[in-house]
């Protein structure tokens, strides 16, 4: 739960209603992560067009390789957000849950 001000999802209209319409439609709701930058819906937006650029980029590894590098980076980097973020990403994409602990 944030201590800062948000506009949750059910109150968000224009840029910030699209932004959290399209996180919802792969994660099933915007995240907290995402609600954080609520009061800039241009920066969440952008935010988001960030991640998918980046998750388009060419590369040689395959889509759970990808998602492993960036797992180990975040937690390396103790960003809980991004780590838990990137779990749900692997298990969709079929990582068992004992490998990912």
């Amino acid at each position: 739960m944030a201590w800062i001000r948000t506009v949750p999802w059910s109150d968000a209209s224009g840029t910030l209603k699209e932004a959290y319409d399209w996180q919802a439609k792969r994660l099933g709701a915007p995240t907290d992560y995402t609600q954080l930058g609520s009061l800039y819906p241009e920066l969440v937006h952008l935010r988001l067009q960030l991640y998918k650029v980046v998750e388009a980029c060419a590369s040689g590894l395959s889509p759970i390789e990808r998602q492993v590098a960036a797992l180990v980076t975040s937690a390396l980097d103790e960003t809980p957000h991004c780590s838990s973020g990137l779990v749900l990403k692997l298990e969709s994409l079929g990582a068992e849950r004992r490998f990912l602990d």
